[in-house]
């Protein structure tokens, strides 16, 4: 490039030789293959880039499929366990998971409990199957809720009948009592079903109750069809109570009577031949002794508070005595109530009722 002035003229002339501006053919070759390997750099990069976002896609698709997996399997495990505590008491069902079996297990003092309708067949033979099955639902909910609350397993219903046991599931020293009690409530809610319905002018069910106690065995029968069932000569003696038992009472052996008479007032019936045991003695439950009733016997509570002060002392494992028509707890030292204790017994009292602290002697 040269520079010099125009002639006649103060202006800066500049002239480029063409020469300066032509690119060499090797220049331009070293320009378009610079061009090309940038485009192919590029397209490497999309690809990858696009592999990648494929690959987060094939990630998050299979980490969908797998949680959707484990809801599945998680919904149908609630589904069987559901199932399995319809059928089985908690203790076997974790039994079952773990070995795959439920050993039949032995219980020196567990408690029966036998409920039938009176006058079931007379009234249900008038009856649509539909409107039979409808009535003893409300009746069978009823009862596997009282059953629950207080503490005992429902073993199975046989037609009109109800098998519950007590003493199976964990030990508790206030077994004998919650059994008697389960008792009451059944035939409370059974009575004033009755009531309701012959205020309608329909025909109703009566029942009676039987409670006995003795050793048993507890466990599993069946393999595509599994069954929870109680066996041994305390079912037999319970079941043959419950053919000479009345309707309204709760009917008890003399066993039984034993164990409870200091909390219930109870009358002897008789001397009874019982079919394959022989001749026993019974007893029937008339209610709580007069100083445990409240106040109000039609209220929500079968008991007062004097009778739950004896109850936790059981509960606790302290010694109580009746003696004098007077009652005396001997109380041992560091002992509090079992854990649920109070929550169960809260749970069978209305709201407005909470219990109260307990006293040494009443």
């Amino acid at each position: 490039m040269n520079s010099g002035k125009a002639p006649g003229s103060g202006h800066v002339v500049r002239t480029v030789r063409h020469s300066d501006a032509l690119i060499s053919g090797d220049d331009a070759e070293k320009q378009r293959s610079a061009i090309q390997q940038t485009e192919e750099y590029y397209r490497a990069l999309s690809r990858i880039y696009r592999f990648r976002n494929k690959e987060a896609m094939l990630r998050e698709l299979l980490k969908h499929l797998a949680d959707s997996d484990r809801n599945q399997l998680a919904a149908e495990k609630r589904k069987a366990d559901l199932l399995l505590n319809n059928i089985l008491p908690s203790y076997m069902i974790q039994e079952l998971k773990k070995h795959g079996r439920v050993p039949p297990a032995h219980h020196e003092n567990a408690y029966i409990l036998i409920t039938d309708f009176v006058g079931f067949s007379s009234i249900s033979r008038y009856m649509s199957p539909r409107e039979l099955l409808r009535e003893l639902t409300i009746y069978f909910d009823a009862f596997e809720e009282i059953c629950e609350t207080y503490g005992l397993e429902k073993v199975k219903t046989i037609g009109d009948s109800l098998l519950c046991v007590g003493g199976v599931r964990k030990k508790s020293r206030t077994t004998h009592i919650d059994s008697v009690l389960a008792a009451m409530e059944l035939l409370r809610f059974t009575y004033r079903r009755k009531k309701e319905k012959q205020a309608r002018g329909d025909d109703a069910w009566g029942m009676r109750v039987v409670v006995h106690c003795g050793p048993l065995v507890a466990g599993v029968v069946g393999h595509s069809k599994i069954a929870f069932d109680i066996w041994g000569h305390s079912v037999n003696v319970a079941s043959r109570i419950e053919t000479v038992a009345r309707e309204g009472v709760i009917t008890t052996s003399e066993a039984m009577y034993q164990k409870i008479r200091d909390f219930f007032d109870c009358s002897f019936e008789g001397e009874h031949e019982l079919k394959g045991t022989g001749r026993s003695d019974l007893f029937t439950v008339n209610g709580l002794r007069p100083e445990f009733t409240p106040e109000d016997p039609e209220g929500s509570s079968l008991y007062n508070d004097r009778f739950e002060t004896l109850y936790d002392s059981v509960a606790m494992g302290h010694h109580v005595m009746r003696k004098d028509a007077r009652y005396h707890i001997v109380k041992k030292k560091g002992v509090d109530l079992p854990p649920g204790v109070k929550q169960k017994r809260r749970k069978r009292l209305s709201p407005e009722r909470a219990p109260t602290d307990s006293e040494s002697e009443t």
